[in-house]
Order: C-alpha cells, then structure tokens, then sequence
C-alpha cells in the first residue's frame, strides 16, 4: 500500500465502522421493537446468532481459501458487501428481511480483519500496526451507539427525515463506509504485490492446544464467559434505559454508548497494565476480579432507582467485562511459543466469538420474555445471564491457574534450553 501509517489508519477506520454497524440493533433495539413487534428474543436473535454464525462460517471458508486470495483484494470486496447489507437493513419492512440483512452482515465482514491481519502483517512494525487496527473495534463498538444515537435523535425531530427516523440513522450511518471504501481503491493503485508475509500461516500452532488441554480448556472457557458477560450487557444496555427510565431511544443509545466508550477503554487499558509474562501475574484471578466487578454492576443495575446510577453500573459493567476479556488474552500468549501464536489466537477468538456474540445477547432475550418482557425483565434478565457466566468464569479460570503456571514454566524452561544448545 502507498502508505505504512495511512494504510493502517485507514484499515483502523474501517474497523471501526465494521463494528458500529455491528451495534446498530443494540442501538436501534427500541424502535424496531416498536416498529416489528419483535419479541426480545427475536431481538436477541439478531444481535446474535443471525450474525456471529454466518460471520464464523464465512470466516473459516476464507480461511481455508485465504492462500488463494488476494487481501487487499478481499478487503474491498467485504466492506462492498457489508455496505450492501446495511442497506437491505434499512429497506427491511420485517423481521425476516431484518435477518436476512443481519446475516449478510456477517458474510460480509467474514473476510474483512483476517485480510486486514494479512496485509498489516507484512508492515516494518506488525505488532504496533495490528494494536492501531484492534484500536478501531473496541472504539467502534461504542461509538456505533454512540452515533447511532445522535443520528436517530437528529431523524426524530426532523433534521435528517426522508424516510422512518430508524432507516435515516442507517443510512447515514453507512455514508462513512463509502466514503473510506473510495480512499482503499485510491490507496491500493499503488500497492506492491503481496508478499509472503501477507499470506495466512497454517495451522500447526494448534498442536500447542493438544499438548496442554486442560491448561487451554480451562482458559478458553473462562474467556468465552468474559467475552460472553461483554457482548450481553453491550446489546442490552441501551434498552434498559430507555424501557427502565423512559429515555427516548436515540439518548438512550447515545448515553450508553457515550459511558461505554470511556469505560471500555478503562478496563482493558487497566488489564494491559498486568503483564502476565514478565510480572508473573496469572490471568486466573484477573478474569474472576474483572467477572465479580460485571456481576455486582448488573445486579446495581437491576435495582437501580435513577438513571445517574443505571449509567454509573453500565460503566462498571464495561470495566469488569472489558478488564476480565482483555486478561484472558493477555494471558493466552505465554501459553504459546511466538511462531504458534496467530493460529492459536485465531481458534480463540472464533471460539470466544461464537460463544459470547451467539449466545450472550439471545439468552438473556429470551430469559426477559420468560419473566414478561416489560419494564424491569430485561435489567433482571441480564443480571441473571451475567451472574451465571460470572460464576464459570472465575471458576473456569481459577481452576486453570495451576496449569497456567505449569505451562509457562515448562515453556520459559525449554528455551532457556535451547538458547543453551
């Protein structure tokens, strides 16, 4: 590409764009219950599986493809039909046009960051140039509600209205996805013909899975109930406000979207502080730390008499979720020696992915309809998905902890070994 550091800034940006239109039924949840009737399951659905399971299918076959294809290539053509498919969202007139358009969203974006990963592999500074890239997806997935929101509030009193208020937010939410899709084409006249670097390692870096199972067993697990306890609360968080404390839909999206994207960053950062590696700090009580914080926070949130103390355990939600999710990646990487780490981290995070993005959001849907899908159920119903997956988490991760320990040991002393040989 013409430009390591534009390059860069311009897949970061595209990122964040992947993920904010990713929050748009957690943003717009409100008014398209109203607008399709949709039970909280139903709303669960979308915010879950209709995406995440075409997004891991679409995932794998590109991997299993990905040697034959060009990334720069498979870049343009994801943000193309993700662009595509926020528009079949705004044209929907039902809920099954409204799966249908959030499962092409996930077909979609499938190809979208192991093509970014490829190509930014291949920089002077890979480490820096994917940290910059991840940068966008946290940012991105607060600052969709946070846009959306302002977006559905300006449609709403009239400012932006040519069509439905909730269908305007939409489309101009997709506005910056053309406006970047043309800078890649511009970007990419002059790029180098990719590289070996760009193209996807194997995958025989799982084998490092198979040789401490219950380490990695217990590890993921713990990790896929963090991430679980982070994509719940982040789908359901604007909702609560709006139906707990009659707060129009675009505020409520735009102040939980506003909380979340200062405190997000907080709990990660705070875990980034912690290096597992160097300071000898096992991930196991950090995870179980960072779930009891999300746990305590929802229950807050359940009973919370005003809206200053709903946003104050939100925020805490996103610190503890964001703190436990953050260390349990931290703490994936002494498991594993450098070369093995990108196929292992791949497995992880199309696990985490499934379970906490498919599962999370639709089951606490359907456990609100259960207690009756009005005013405090869902605040009630997160609380209860929340506390279960706080619970396996730090059990899951506590129980780890000695073969954490045993694994790194074992690792540190082999290469000392064979820096020895």
């Amino acid at each position: 590409m013409r430009s390591s550091r534009a390059s860069i800034l311009l897949l970061a940006a595209l990122h964040f764009c992947a993920h904010a239109d990713r929050a748009l039924p957690a943003a717009l949840a409100p008014v398209l219950r109203d607008r399709f009737a949709l039970s909280d399951a139903e709303q669960g659905l979308l915010h879950g599986p209709a995406f995440i399971l075409p997004f891991a299918l679409g995932a794998a076959a590109i991997g299993a493809l990905g040697a034959r294809t060009d990334p720069r290539r498979l870049v343009v053509a994801s943000v193309i039909a993700w662009t595509v498919a926020g528009l079949m969202s705004a044209a929907a007139t039902s809920f099954d046009d409204l799966l249908l358009a959030r499962v092409a969203l996930g077909i979609g974006q499938a190809g979208f960051a192991p093509a970014a990963l490829a190509l930014l592999s291949g920089f002077d500074r890979p480490a820096t140039a994917i940290s910059s890239f991840t940068a966008g997806s946290a940012a991105g997935r607060s600052g969709g509600l946070l846009i959306a929101g302002l977006l559905l509030t300006l449609a709403t009193g009239g400012t932006l209205v040519l069509a439905e208020p909730w269908r305007m937010a939409t489309l101009w939410l997709i506005v910056p996805n053309l406006a970047l899709l043309a800078m890649l084409l511009f970007d990419a006249r002059s790029a180098d013909p990719p590289s070996a670097a760009t193209r996807p390692h194997g995958t025989g870096g799982l084998r490092a899975l198979a040789a401490h199972p219950r380490a990695f067993i217990a590890h993921v697990t713990g990790a896929s109930a963090a991430v679980l306890i982070v994509q719940a609360g982040g789908a359901w968080a604007s909702s609560i406000v709006h139906r707990g404390f009659a707060v129009e839909p675009g505020a409520a999206a735009a102040l939980t979207g506003a909380v979340i994207l200062f405190t997000a960053p907080a709990g990660h950062l705070l875990a980034g502080r912690y290096d597992t590696e160097r300071a000898g700090w096992a991930p196991g009580p950090m995870i179980a730390g960072g779930a009891t914080v999300a746990m305590a926070a929802c229950l807050l949130l359940a009973v919370a008499p005003v809206l200053p103390i709903a946003l104050l355990a939100i925020g805490l939600l996103s610190i503890g979720g964001g703190f436990a999710a953050a260390a349990a990646l931290i703490g994936l990487q002494p498991l594993v020696a450098p070369d093995d780490r990108l196929a292992v981290n791949a497995a992880y995070f199309a696990t985490v992915s499934l379970v906490g993005f498919g599962i999370g959001p639709l089951v606490t849907g359907v456990a609100s309809d259960r207690l009756g899908g009005a005013g405090d159920s869902l605040a009630l119903a997160l609380a209860a998905v929340v506390a279960v997956a706080a619970v396996v988490a730090g059990a899951a991760a506590l129980a780890g902890t000695r073969a954490w320990r045993h694994v790194v040991r074992t690792r540190a002393g082999g290469e000392n070994t064979a820096m020895i040989a």
